[in-house]
């Protein structure tokens, strides 16, 4: 998630609990696969066919609050979704991610500038999001093409968090860390 790899932007409000990804009549299905074909289906019922693989979230203050299902993140990677960004997360939500390999970052800059469409790079090494187009761009300033990206600094993710992200969560991450430290690694 360099720089030259932009997204497009999904823009959600705030709010937006456990029982929105994943309403409680579709917990019972066999697969998180399935499962995923209702995400955000009560706000926006066809949110499964509108998005994209490397489609980034960004939404506003206590995303992911309600339950401690775990099967939230794991459904919005499912989906393909690059990374989630929002102003705030409630702290289960936030940790079952980390542990589920989804990227979470909180910015209250980010949120106002974009909206559904917008293109966003988000440069992990430098901890900017490079907006390409946003709201900012999209009224009033025509004759801009080619102006460089708008950057919008995020603090930095401890390396271990990324490494864990990057394996696929938790249990991925501490499995290679504990089998290399017994010599078992190939």
């Amino acid at each position: 998630m360099s720089g030259a790899d932009s997204s497009r932007v999904i823009r959600l409000g705030d709010n937006i609990d456990t029982d929105i990804v994943i309403p409680t009549q579709y917990m019972t299905l066999p697969s998180v696969r399935e499962m995923a074909r209702y995400a955000f289906s009560p706000i926006w019922p066809d949110f499964a066919e509108f998005v994209r693989p490397g489609d980034i979230i960004v939404a506003g203050r206590n995303f992911g609050s309600g339950s401690s299902r775990e099967q939230a993140p794991e459904i919005i990677k499912e989906l393909g979704i690059r990374c989630v960004v929002a102003v705030s997360f409630s702290r289960l939500f936030y940790r079952n991610a980390l542990n589920n390999g989804l990227l979470v970052i909180e910015s209250s800059a980010l949120p106002p500038l974009v909206d559904t469409g917008s293109r966003v790079a988000v440069d992990l090494d430098r901890c900017v999001f490079e907006v390409e187009d946003g709201l900012e761009r999209q009224e009033g300033q025509e004759g801009q093409e080619g102006a460089p990206p708008r950057e919008i600094p995020f603090g930095s993710i401890p390396h271990e968090l990324m490494n864990m992200v990057a394996e696929g969560g938790l249990v991925a991450y501490w499995s290679r860390v504990n089998a290399e430290a017994s010599g078992i690694a190939s």
